[in-house]
């Protein structure tokens, strides 16, 4: 009964709305890329949704277990507004998308739950008000010192390394976790003050 907004509809973003999607949630998704065909070696769902949008197509795939999801096809800047959801999932591929996330969670005080993968390793990183520090704190690093960085600008088809949809099938299966931790009570017991990850 959950409202959650999940930014990012591509490598972990397709299992996690998968998951949300079969719990019944109320579900936004929000991506701004479409889909190329680089894509379908880890976005398994897009097989026949070529240049359309990502979170469209997704969206549309996912109808068949809920009704209750919504696509916005919008890049995130400085405006992102959280308000009116339960839960922010982030699910971005680049450093600048994942600062205004964190920004604005932090502002209007709404969970946010990040997650990132690489060919060998990924983590799910809760930031809960109040319960725990914030994703800048416990990145490991200072998005606010990385803010200029822009990952997300590529020519169509390029590719910086391989990945495998085994790393994003378990990063969104933490991510889930953790936000069933949050929504249960049980968050500051196995969560509080630490990220969940593999390496």
């Amino acid at each position: 009964e959950k409202r959650i907004l999940q930014v990012g509809a591509g490598a972990i973003g397709t299992f996690s709305a998968l998951a949300l999607s079969l719990l019944g949630t109320e579900l936004t998704l929000v991506d701004f890329d479409i889909v190329e065909e680089t894509n379908l070696n880890r976005q398994f769902l897009f097989y026949d949704k070529i240049g359309e949008n990502k979170a469209e197509a997704l969206s549309q795939r996912l109808k068949k277990y809920s009704e209750k999801i919504k696509p916005i096809d919008e890049k995130i800047a400085e405006d992102f507004d959280p308000r009116g959801y339960d839960f922010v999932l982030s699910c971005v591929d680049n450093i600048k998308a994942r600062y205004f996330m964190n920004q604005a969670c932090l502002k209007y005080k709404v969970p946010l739950i990040d997650g990132g993968s690489s060919l060998s390793a990924g983590s799910a990183i809760p930031s809960i008000p109040g319960k725990t520090a914030c994703l800048d704190c416990q990145a490991g690093f200072k998005l606010s010192e990385n803010v200029k960085e822009d990952s997300t600008k590529r020519k169509p088809g390029e590719c910086f390394h391989p990945t495998l949809i085994t790393p994003n099938q378990i990063v969104a299966g933490m991510m889930i976790y953790c936000l069933s931790k949050a929504l249960n009570g049980n968050y500051e017991k196995s969560c509080k003050n630490k990220n969940i990850g593999f390496w």
